[in-house]
């Protein structure tokens, strides 16, 4: 299996759980992941997996390496829907699950095409190989505000402040939440939306 790593920590930890469900369903042994595509964004971007996952817990081996083929991104360009098809992207994923093909080529975001049973999945599979378990426990909720770039290519999934502020809400009513910590990769942006709490930011 090849899975071509792409964006920040939190793309790369889904691509990472995406090729792990689908190597436990193939009984794959193997995964390598294509790290020459992090190469390529203006902002510098790294493999973030090393710093947060223990990958030689995970039963299957994996291996880091640069490839040449990775350019081509031809899971993306031919997504078709053939059972036991090898070119893996998010628009055939689900039909990819339902094979069992031990050669795969991974290409893809792998968050919006999950059934909510793949992401229990994931979880499963990716939390034995967290490596900071060590970490001080908080009590509160997270709330996570992607502004940066989403905000200046004016892409319609950022979520709107009344999600936030309904969210909030139902937290605080249904669950007792006091304390709300943000993460955000645009500060400016998270403090504009989020004007009607005083959040403890965590970066």
């Amino acid at each position: 299996m090849i899975i071509r790593l792409a964006g920040g920590l939190g793309n790369q930890i889904f691509q990472l759980g995406a090729g792990l469900l689908l190597a436990e369903k193939s009984k794959c042994k193997t995964i390598v992941i294509d790290i020459s595509g992090l190469a390529k964004y203006e902002v510098e971007r790294n493999n973030n997996l090393i710093s947060f996952f223990d990958l030689t817990k995970s039963s299957v081996e994996i291996i880091f390496k640069q490839s040449f083929f990775g350019k081509f991104r031809l899971p993306r360009i031919l997504p078709f829907n053939f059972s036991n098809y090898p070119l893996v992207s998010d628009r055939n994923f689900q039909k990819v699950m339902q094979s069992t093909n031990k050669f795969l080529w991974l290409d893809g975001y792998f968050q919006t095409c999950l059934l909510q049973k793949n992401f229990n999945k994931e979880i499963e599979l990716l939390r034995p190989l967290f490596s900071h378990k060590d970490l001080p426990q908080k009590q509160g909720c997270v709330i996570h505000v992607r502004g940066g770039d989403f905000i200046k290519l004016g892409w319609s999934d950022v979520a709107s402040s009344e999600f936030y502020a309904n969210s909030i809400r139902k937290m605080q009513k249904d669950y007792g939440v006091k304390v709300f910590y943000v993460v955000t990769d645009d500060r400016d942006y998270a403090k504009s939306i989020l004007k009607n709490i005083k959040p403890l930011f965590l970066g």
